[in-house]
């Protein structure tokens, strides 16, 4: 069914997402948009990975944050949130652990595990 305004966080299988247009994160599925005129959509110009999600734990963050600047790099994309790979790196952390509890998935302070 379509998405109506007023689900909770998980309600219509969609939890929280992060948007760099709005600068944002939000839990309401119908405003887990990308805009029609993205470069991911028009031209294909975009990366991505994914990362495991257990028990409120991000599992090996890094390396897969590690590999989306990579392909990043060598897609020409320029890095987002910051200067340096370093930077972008952090902020994109950050972001994640931020999404994964305001979708409440029990990030908790040190929840990322990079064993």
């Amino acid at each position: 069914g379509a998405a109506r305004s007023g689900t909770r966080p998980g309600e219509v299988g969609l939890f929280a997402f992060y948007s760099s247009v709005a600068g944002a994160i939000t839990t309401a599925p119908e405003l887990m948009t990308l805009p029609i005129d993205d470069h991911a959509i028009c031209r294909g110009h975009a990366v991505f990975d994914t990362c495991s999600l257990r028990n409120g734990r991000l599992y090996r963050l890094g390396v897969h944050l590690e590999r989306l600047l990579d392909s990043a790099e060598a897609a020409r994309i320029s890095l987002p949130h910051g200067d340096t790979r370093a930077q972008a790196k952090e902020r994109i952390t950050d972001l994640v652990s931020a999404t994964c509890a305001a979708g409440e998935m029990r990030m908790p302070p040190g929840g990322v595990v990079d064993g």
